[in-house]
């Protein structure tokens, strides 16, 4: 009975140890700007721009209530478990009448997070420094909780 309990503690040592946040990255199309984001506990993301990192890993989540004055129903971000990462590249362009250039350029790199409990959450990347993240779910009253922590910068004068 004693080995079967030192085998079975041994097992669940091992996929403790196992269990680790998932990890991704998303590249600018020019491939300047990087996107790494970990699932895990919490939902966060970081930004380098041609290596010097200008957004420290910071936390994402969303709470969302069920009606109007109701308590939060549940946290998207917290307690994070991807089920599918889909990319997806795209380069078109679109006519504006009120630009100085006939046609707008629309060129970008997508991840789509599709996350257990039935959201999903897209990053999307593009040229200048351009950056996006959107929870998506129908149905419910949300609010995006960003907490940024941007690096100390010195002063180039």
């Amino acid at each position: 009975m004693n080995r079967i309990s030192t085998c079975f503690a041994s097992l669940l040592l091992s996929c403790a140890l196992t269990a680790q946040a998932q990890q991704y990255q998303l590249n600018s199309p020019d491939g300047k700007l990087i996107v790494n984001i970990e699932a895990g506990q919490t939902l966060n993301w970081a930004i380098a721009h041609d290596g010097t990192t200008v957004l420290l890993p910071s936390d994402i989540a969303m709470q969302c209530t069920e009606a109007e004055g109701k308590p939060i129903a549940f946290t998207f971000g917290k307690n994070v478990k991807v089920t599918k990462a889909t990319r997806t590249s795209v380069d078109t362009s679109f006519p504006t009448p009120f630009y100085k250039k006939a046609n707008v350029k629309d060129t970008y790199n997508q991840l789509t997070l599709k996350c257990r409990n039935g959201y999903s959450i897209q990053f999307r990347l593009s040229f200048c420094f351009r950056t996006a993240q959107t929870f998506l779910r129908e149905g419910r009253d949300c609010r995006v909780q960003l907490r940024p922590r941007l690096p100390r910068f010195r002063a180039l004068y």
